[in-house]
């Protein structure tokens, strides 16, 4: 069962029951509105079994960007349904709001904890998302009911929060929307951990938003455009520089499968997701990390019409994306931040001098590890007084298995020499190997 989570003493990181903890999340955004309840069961039985913790739903559709495979009445009373507005905003659906409370409670008997997106920005009037769904409006003054509806609603599962879905915070008017609504669900929930989901590559929060003691934890979104491949580390660098220190996560990485249908670039793989997560974690995102597959944050259908192919290319059928093996190498990634306690790092380029950019580096001080990211295979020089001293490991994650480092060692560093492995994998050094 889902236990509180809460925010270490460190301010850095998550615990549960004085235990570090690393949320291992999937993107799910219109479950609510479009999974049945067999599928509902398939894909939280599937998700959990392979070691995720958490589900991030938006309480609303998503209705710019959306696969249109709604199954559930919409969420206010409407006369057009999902297709078009307007949506009586004082007249919540019980039918709806049950079903995604049965939703969360079954995903919470399994283990998983729902993030809620309380507000995604298209229902904000001046947002950009709101601009290709003008018809449906949330009216200022009903922001507070709805967000104690929800508070109240969902609170014995012990969601986390997003106040706010994709957001730039265009204008005062639209902040005021989200500080509202984080007071809001506050006062409803005390103990809920709230946080802010922005726009892709974006890092720019409003003073009243960085300030206010609502805010537990922050979060960005690395995005899904290859020319933000450095978007991980650089956004983590950019919020340790600019904000108080709070737990920080990659919320929103490349989604397997997405891809850009005007570039010569494909689609995002597996190995796109594991270099958006470990450069993430190693510049100090080290909160958790967020996976997304194509076809099931938009719960797509085969042959369903999918409102965003030009910017993301056709979605995949929700149960075959499913099963990529980006979700399989999310959660084992997960396991080795448990495994090796890796939520204690410290962003640390300093002990690989001469590596590039896209290779990252962190140190645990109070233990000494050391850990790096390689996107390719390549000898490895690190430099620290006590690189001598350490065991290397190495974690090849095209075959998740661990083997052991080729190592030259010299005064104040060592090589790893390079593995035969062509693909992307982690150098651990520790001062003992833990066990399996």
């Amino acid at each position: 069962m889902i236990r509180p989570l809460d925010i270490a003493a460190s301010r850095d990181r998550f615990e549960i029951d004085g235990e570090p903890h690393f949320v291992c999340a999937d993107t799910a955004w219109n479950a609510f509105t479009s999974a049945t309840e067999e599928e509902w069961d398939r894909y939280t039985r599937y998700r959990a079994e392979q070691g995720f913790n958490t589900i991030q739903v938006s309480v609303l559709p998503v209705l710019h960007d959306a696969s249109l495979t709604y199954t559930a009445p919409t969420p206010f009373a409407s006369t057009h349904g999902y297709d078009q507005g307007p949506w009586d905003f004082t007249r919540p659906s019980s039918a709806y709001f049950e079903r995604a409370e049965l939703m969360t409670a079954l995903a919470a008997s399994r283990g998983l904890r729902i993030c809620l997106v309380l507000l995604w920005n298209n229902y904000i009037p001046g947002t950009w998302g709101h601009r290709s769904r003008p018809d449906v409006a949330l009216p200022r003054e009903l922001v507070e009911p709805f967000a104690t509806l929800v508070a109240e609603r969902f609170r014995a599962h012990h969601p986390l929060y997003f106040i706010a879905g994709d957001t730039k915070f265009e204008t005062e008017a639209i902040t005021g929307y989200f500080v509202a609504a984080i007071e809001a669900v506050k006062g409803a929930d005390p103990s809920a951990l709230a946080a802010m989901h922005l726009t892709g590559n974006n890092s720019d929060l409003p003073a009243c938003v960085v300030e206010s003691p609502h805010l537990d934890f922050y979060t960005y979104q690395s995005g899904h455009r290859v020319e933000h491949v450095h978007g991980g580390w650089q956004l983590a660098t950019a919020f340790l520089e600019k904000y108080p220190t709070r737990p920080l996560m990659n919320a929103e990485s490349c989604y397997e499968g997405h891809g850009h249908a005007g570039g010569v670039y494909g689609r995002f793989t597996a190995f796109d997701v594991r270099r958006a997560l470990w450069t993430s974690v190693l510049a100090g995102a080290k909160a958790g990390f967020t996976y997304g597959a194509h076809g099931v944050w938009s719960w797509h259908r085969r042959g369903a019409h999918f409102t965003s192919v030009a910017n993301s290319r056709e979605p995949f059928d929700w149960s075959v994306a499913l099963e990529f093996a980006g979700g399989w190498d999310t959660a084992y990634s997960a396991r080795i931040v448990e495994r090796f306690g890796l939520n204690g790092l410290r962003a640390d380029q300093s002990v690989v001098p001469a590596a590039p950019e896209g290779v990252r580096a962190a140190r645990i001080d109070s233990t000494g590890t050391v850990v790096v990211y390689l996107p390719y295979a390549d000898p490895l020089r690190i430099v620290a007084s006590d690189a001598p001293e350490l065991e290397y490991r190495i974690i090849d994650f095209s075959r998740r298995i661990e083997l052991a480092a080729d190592v030259v060692r010299g005064d104040g560093e060592t090589t790893v020499r390079m593995p035969e492995i062509n693909g992307d994998y982690l150098i651990v050094g520790t001062r003992s190997v833990t066990s399996e």
